[in-house]
C-alpha cells in the first residue's frame, strides 16, 4: 500500500466493502466518473479495492491511504446511504443500474421504465442496490440519494418535480412522450443529489 496510511475510519465494515467492491467492478469501465473528479488513475483504484478485499478477510489491520480513503468515501457512502429505508426485493428483466427507475413487468420481476409507452410503466421506484446479477432491491418511499455513478440527468435541480423519462432516467421538465406513452410525477429534487420520492399515478397520452 501507498505510504501515508491512516486506519480505517469506524463505518468501514464486511458488508459495506463487499457492497463498495461490486460498485466499483460495475463501473470498472468508467473510473472517471466513478472517481466524481477526484484524478484516481486506473492504478490507485485497483489498489485501493485490493486493500479492502484484504480488509474483508482482516478488519483489524486495514489501512487506506488518502486516496484510497478518498474513494471508498465516494463509493461507500452511497451504498449506506439508504440505511434503514424499507426496500421490495425483485428479480430483474434485462440489465439495470442503481439509480434508474424501473416497472414491475411481472411477477416479482422488474425491468428500465420508459416513459415513451405504457407497456414500459408506470414506474414502481427506483433501484437501490443490486444484490446479484439478476435481482434488485426497489426504494419507493422516502429520500433517496444519488451517489457518484454517471447517470445523465445528475445533478438534480433543487425544488424541481421529476418525471419518468427513457431508460429508467427522469426528467425535470414535464414530458412530452409519444402517443401511447404517459407522463408520471415521482418526486421532487431536495438539492442536487436528494429526491423526496412521490409517486404519482401515471397519465396516458
Amino acid at each position: 500500500m501507498a505510504q501515508n496510511q491512516q486506519p480505517v475510519f469506524p463505518q468501514v465494515n464486511s458488508e459495506t466493502l463487499t457492497q463498495a467492491i461490486k460498485t466499483f467492478v460495475t463501473a470498472r469501465q468508467n473510473v472517471s466518473a466513478l472517481a466524481n473528479g477526484a484524478s484516481l488513475n486506473y492504478d490507485e483504484v485497483v489498489r485501493g479495492w485490493a486493500d479492502a478485499i484484504a480488509a474483508i478477510h482482516n478488519p483489524s489491520l486495514a489501512y487506506f491511504d488518502a486516496q484510497e480513503q478518498l474513494l471508498f468515501s465516494l463509493v461507500g457512502n452511497q451504498n449506506q446511504q439508504q440505511s434503514g429505508i424499507p426496500t421490495l426485493l425483485f428479480n430483474t428483466l434485462g440489465p439495470v443500474a442503481i439509480g434508474q427507475w424501473v416497472y414491475q413487468v411481472s411477477t416479482d420481476t422488474v425491468s428500465v421504465a420508459d416513459f415513451s409507452s405504457i407497456s414500459t410503466g408506470p414506474a414502481v421506484g427506483v433501484v437501490s442496490s443490486l444484490p446479484t446479477p439478476t435481482t434488485a432491491r426497489v426504494q419507493t418511499v422516502a429520500n433517496f440519494v444519488y451517489g457518484v455513478l454517471p447517470l445523465p440527468f445528475l445533478p438534480l435541480v433543487p425544488d424541481t418535480l421529476y418525471y419518468i423519462g427513457s431508460a429508467g432516467g427522469i426528467l425535470s421538465a414535464v414530458p412530452n412522450p409519444p402517443s401511447g406513452g404517459y407522463v408520471q410525477e415521482i418526486g421532487f429534487a431536495k438539492s442536487a443529489t436528494e429526491l423526496v420520492l412521490n409517486i404519482q399515478e401515471p397519465t396516458v397520452v
